[in-house]
Protein backbone atom coordinates (compact mmCIF):
# COMPACT_ATOMS: atom_id res chain seq x y z
CA UNK A 1 0.00 0.00 0.00
CA UNK A 2 3.26 1.71 0.88
CA UNK A 3 4.35 1.47 -2.76
CA UNK A 4 0.71 2.34 -4.22
CA UNK A 5 0.57 5.58 -2.61
CA UNK A 6 3.80 7.16 -3.27
CA UNK A 7 3.56 5.76 -7.00
CA UNK A 8 -0.33 7.75 -6.99
CA UNK A 9 1.45 10.85 -5.69
CA UNK A 10 4.61 10.80 -8.26
CA UNK A 11 2.27 10.73 -10.85
CA UNK A 12 -0.48 13.09 -9.98
CA UNK A 13 0.34 16.45 -12.08
CA UNK A 14 1.41 19.63 -10.35
CA UNK A 15 -1.35 22.34 -10.06
CA UNK A 16 -0.28 25.20 -12.61
CA UNK A 17 -0.99 28.57 -10.72
CA UNK A 18 -3.13 31.06 -12.17
CA UNK A 19 -2.21 32.90 -15.29
CA UNK A 20 -1.81 36.47 -14.09
CA UNK A 21 -2.85 39.50 -16.12
CA UNK A 22 -0.21 41.25 -18.03
CA UNK A 23 1.01 44.46 -16.16
CA UNK A 24 0.59 47.69 -18.48
CA UNK A 25 3.01 50.09 -17.53
CA UNK A 26 1.61 53.18 -17.43
CA UNK A 27 3.88 56.31 -18.42
CA UNK A 28 4.39 58.72 -15.64
CA UNK A 29 3.27 62.13 -16.41
CA UNK A 30 5.76 65.30 -17.09
CA UNK A 31 5.38 67.16 -14.40
CA UNK A 32 6.97 70.09 -15.85
CA UNK A 33 5.28 69.69 -19.33
CA UNK A 34 1.97 69.93 -17.12
CA UNK A 35 3.28 73.34 -15.12
CA UNK A 36 4.59 74.63 -18.41
CA UNK A 37 0.76 74.09 -20.81
CA UNK A 38 -0.96 75.45 -17.27
CA UNK A 39 1.66 79.12 -17.31
CA UNK A 40 0.67 79.58 -20.88
CA UNK A 41 -2.85 79.08 -20.44
CA UNK A 42 -2.53 81.34 -17.49
CA UNK A 43 -0.25 83.93 -19.04
CA UNK A 44 -3.06 84.16 -22.15
CA UNK A 45 -6.15 84.81 -19.44
CA UNK A 46 -4.62 86.90 -17.23
CA UNK A 47 -3.83 89.52 -20.20
CA UNK A 48 -6.82 88.76 -21.69
CA UNK A 49 -8.74 89.89 -18.26
CA UNK A 50 -6.21 93.07 -18.28
CA UNK A 51 -7.11 93.49 -21.76
CA UNK A 52 -10.91 93.24 -21.12
CA UNK A 53 -10.17 96.15 -18.25
CA UNK A 54 -9.33 98.57 -20.24
CA UNK A 55 -12.05 97.87 -23.30
CA UNK A 56 -14.85 98.32 -20.30
CA UNK A 57 -12.88 101.47 -18.84
CA UNK A 58 -12.78 103.07 -22.54
CA UNK A 59 -16.21 102.49 -22.52
CA UNK A 60 -16.79 104.36 -19.74
CA UNK A 61 -15.28 106.87 -20.17
CA UNK A 62 -16.13 107.32 -24.20
CA UNK A 63 -19.63 106.99 -22.80
CA UNK A 64 -19.11 110.16 -20.77
CA UNK A 65 -17.93 111.82 -22.99
CA UNK A 66 -20.52 111.23 -25.48
CA UNK A 67 -23.11 112.26 -23.04
CA UNK A 68 -21.36 115.36 -21.88
CA UNK A 69 -21.34 116.76 -25.88
CA UNK A 70 -24.79 115.87 -26.74
CA UNK A 71 -25.88 117.51 -23.55
CA UNK A 72 -23.99 120.80 -24.66
CA UNK A 73 -25.38 120.56 -28.40
CA UNK A 74 -28.76 119.97 -26.61
CA UNK A 75 -28.38 123.24 -25.16
CA UNK A 76 -26.83 125.28 -27.84
CA UNK A 77 -29.79 124.71 -30.65
CA UNK A 78 -32.22 125.90 -28.51
CA UNK A 79 -30.08 128.77 -27.92
CA UNK A 80 -29.80 129.24 -31.19
CA UNK A 81 -33.67 129.15 -31.86
CA UNK A 82 -34.50 131.64 -28.23
CA UNK A 83 -31.24 134.05 -29.26
CA UNK A 84 -33.22 135.26 -32.51
CA UNK A 85 -30.02 133.83 -34.55
CA UNK A 86 -30.97 133.15 -38.38
CA UNK A 87 -31.36 129.59 -38.86
CA UNK A 88 -31.35 127.98 -42.12
CA UNK A 89 -34.46 125.39 -41.75
CA UNK A 90 -37.82 125.68 -40.62
CA UNK A 91 -38.64 125.78 -36.73
CA UNK A 92 -40.07 121.91 -37.14
CA UNK A 93 -36.74 120.50 -38.75
CA UNK A 94 -35.24 122.15 -35.76
CA UNK A 95 -38.03 120.13 -33.10
CA UNK A 96 -37.53 116.65 -35.04
CA UNK A 97 -33.30 116.87 -34.56
CA UNK A 98 -34.09 117.56 -30.92
CA UNK A 99 -36.14 114.82 -30.25
CA UNK A 100 -33.29 112.56 -31.95
CA UNK A 101 -30.64 113.40 -30.34
CA UNK A 102 -32.27 114.02 -27.29
CA UNK A 103 -33.46 110.11 -27.82
CA UNK A 104 -29.61 109.58 -28.69
CA UNK A 105 -28.61 111.24 -25.11
CA UNK A 106 -31.47 108.79 -23.26
CA UNK A 107 -30.13 105.98 -25.01
CA UNK A 108 -26.61 106.27 -24.06
CA UNK A 109 -27.88 107.38 -20.05
CA UNK A 110 -29.47 103.73 -19.73
CA UNK A 111 -26.30 102.31 -22.12
CA UNK A 112 -24.06 103.45 -18.68
CA UNK A 113 -26.46 102.77 -16.24
CA UNK A 114 -27.23 99.49 -16.90
CA UNK A 115 -23.80 98.17 -18.29
CA UNK A 116 -21.94 99.46 -15.22
CA UNK A 117 -18.92 99.24 -17.21
CA UNK A 118 -16.36 100.76 -13.94
CA UNK A 119 -17.55 98.27 -11.72
CA UNK A 120 -17.15 95.46 -14.11
CA UNK A 121 -13.61 96.80 -15.22
CA UNK A 122 -12.49 96.63 -11.25
CA UNK A 123 -13.68 93.04 -11.38
CA UNK A 124 -11.94 92.18 -14.50
CA UNK A 125 -9.11 93.98 -12.41
CA UNK A 126 -9.04 92.03 -9.58
CA UNK A 127 -10.00 88.63 -11.66
CA UNK A 128 -6.36 89.67 -13.69
CA UNK A 129 -4.51 89.84 -10.12
CA UNK A 130 -5.50 86.67 -9.13
CA UNK A 131 -5.02 84.62 -12.13
CA UNK A 132 -1.39 86.53 -12.25
CA UNK A 133 -0.66 85.56 -8.41
CA UNK A 134 -1.05 81.95 -9.54
CA UNK A 135 0.99 82.31 -12.57
CA UNK A 136 3.72 83.73 -10.48
CA UNK A 137 3.13 81.13 -8.15
CA UNK A 138 4.27 78.09 -10.65
CA UNK A 139 6.75 79.84 -12.14
CA UNK A 140 9.82 77.68 -10.46
CA UNK A 141 7.47 74.86 -10.99
CA UNK A 142 7.45 75.03 -14.69
CA UNK A 143 11.45 75.00 -14.23
CA UNK A 144 11.57 71.83 -13.00
CA UNK A 145 11.61 72.35 -9.21
CA UNK A 146 9.10 70.18 -6.98
CA UNK A 147 6.32 71.67 -5.55
CA UNK A 148 5.20 71.33 -2.71
CA UNK A 149 2.32 68.99 -1.35
CA UNK A 150 0.69 72.94 -0.79
CA UNK A 151 1.10 73.68 -4.33
CA UNK A 152 0.39 70.45 -6.34
CA UNK A 153 -0.75 71.04 -9.68
CA UNK A 154 -4.91 70.03 -8.81
CA UNK A 155 -4.85 72.44 -6.40
CA UNK A 156 -3.50 75.37 -8.26
CA UNK A 157 -5.98 74.62 -10.94
CA UNK A 158 -9.25 74.30 -8.85
CA UNK A 159 -7.71 77.68 -7.61
CA UNK A 160 -7.82 79.15 -10.88
CA UNK A 161 -10.96 77.76 -12.25
CA UNK A 162 -12.26 78.93 -8.81
CA UNK A 163 -11.52 82.29 -9.54
CA UNK A 164 -12.35 82.31 -12.90
CA UNK A 165 -16.01 81.16 -11.42
CA UNK A 166 -16.86 84.39 -9.40
CA UNK A 167 -15.93 86.44 -12.37
CA UNK A 168 -17.32 87.05 -16.26
CA UNK A 169 -15.52 86.30 -19.04
CA UNK A 170 -13.30 88.24 -21.48
CA UNK A 171 -14.69 89.04 -24.73
CA UNK A 172 -13.38 87.51 -27.86
CA UNK A 173 -11.79 90.73 -29.03
CA UNK A 174 -9.76 90.50 -25.61
CA UNK A 175 -8.71 86.65 -26.41
CA UNK A 176 -7.78 87.67 -30.03
CA UNK A 177 -6.14 90.78 -29.24
CA UNK A 178 -3.66 88.97 -26.41
CA UNK A 179 -2.81 86.32 -29.49
CA UNK A 180 -2.31 88.91 -31.82
CA UNK A 181 0.42 89.99 -29.30
CA UNK A 182 1.65 86.83 -28.35
CA UNK A 183 2.13 85.94 -32.31
CA UNK A 184 3.85 89.28 -33.01
CA UNK A 185 6.21 88.69 -29.89
CA UNK A 186 7.39 85.62 -30.71
CA UNK A 187 7.80 86.13 -34.51
CA UNK A 188 7.99 84.00 -37.60
CA UNK A 189 7.87 80.38 -36.97
CA UNK A 190 11.41 79.08 -37.71
CA UNK A 191 12.41 76.87 -40.36
CA UNK A 192 13.33 73.18 -38.74
CA UNK A 193 15.77 70.40 -40.27
CA UNK A 194 12.86 68.23 -41.10
CA UNK A 195 10.98 70.44 -43.18
CA UNK A 196 11.68 71.52 -46.89
CA UNK A 197 11.42 74.60 -48.61
CA UNK A 198 7.44 74.35 -49.69
CA UNK A 199 6.56 73.48 -46.20
CA UNK A 200 8.28 76.20 -44.47
CA UNK A 201 6.74 78.57 -46.87
CA UNK A 202 3.14 76.97 -46.37
CA UNK A 203 4.16 77.61 -42.68
CA UNK A 204 5.16 81.29 -42.90
CA UNK A 205 1.63 81.47 -45.21
CA UNK A 206 -0.44 79.99 -42.34
CA UNK A 207 1.61 82.22 -39.60
CA UNK A 208 0.48 85.57 -41.59
CA UNK A 209 -2.85 84.55 -42.55
CA UNK A 210 -3.87 83.92 -38.87
CA UNK A 211 -2.40 87.39 -38.22
CA UNK A 212 -4.18 89.14 -40.81
CA UNK A 213 -7.19 87.87 -40.08
CA UNK A 214 -6.57 88.73 -36.22
CA UNK A 215 -5.49 92.00 -36.77
CA UNK A 216 -8.58 92.97 -39.35
CA UNK A 217 -10.96 91.48 -36.38
CA UNK A 218 -9.27 93.36 -33.54
CA UNK A 219 -9.28 96.65 -35.19
CA UNK A 220 -12.55 96.52 -37.27
CA UNK A 221 -14.28 95.41 -34.07
CA UNK A 222 -12.91 98.43 -32.16
CA UNK A 223 -14.14 101.09 -34.20
CA UNK A 224 -16.79 99.09 -34.73
CA UNK A 225 -17.54 99.37 -30.65
CA UNK A 226 -16.55 102.79 -29.97
CA UNK A 227 -16.99 104.44 -33.18
CA UNK A 228 -20.19 104.74 -32.61
CA UNK A 229 -19.85 107.53 -29.56
CA UNK A 230 -17.41 109.76 -31.92
CA UNK A 231 -20.10 109.26 -35.02
CA UNK A 232 -22.90 110.45 -32.99
CA UNK A 233 -21.35 113.55 -31.32
CA UNK A 234 -19.39 114.19 -35.54
CA UNK A 235 -23.48 114.15 -36.55
CA UNK A 236 -25.06 116.48 -33.76
CA UNK A 237 -22.45 119.01 -34.37
CA UNK A 238 -22.60 119.36 -38.01
CA UNK A 239 -25.85 119.38 -38.23
CA UNK A 240 -25.35 122.51 -36.14
CA UNK A 241 -22.91 124.13 -37.89
CA UNK A 242 -25.33 123.04 -41.45
CA UNK A 243 -28.25 125.21 -38.78
CA UNK A 244 -26.39 128.32 -38.35
CA UNK A 245 -24.59 128.62 -41.94
CA UNK A 246 -27.28 126.77 -44.11
CA UNK A 247 -24.72 123.71 -44.70
CA UNK A 248 -21.90 123.34 -47.46
CA UNK A 249 -24.30 122.84 -50.20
Amino acid sequence: MKILSLFLRSTTLPETPPRQPPIIQVPVVDQKAKFEEFYRILRIVAKARYRAQNRLALHAAFAQFALTALSIGLIIIPLVVLGGIPIAFARSYVDVLQIIFAVALLGYSLLLAMARHEVRAEKMHACGLIVSRIQRQIEPYRKGEPPPSADTFEVLQTRYYDALEKFENHAELDYHSVMMDIMVAEGFPRRTPQQTKWDFALALYRYHWKLLKRRTFVYFSRVLIFGHYFATVAVLYFCIYALLQGGPW
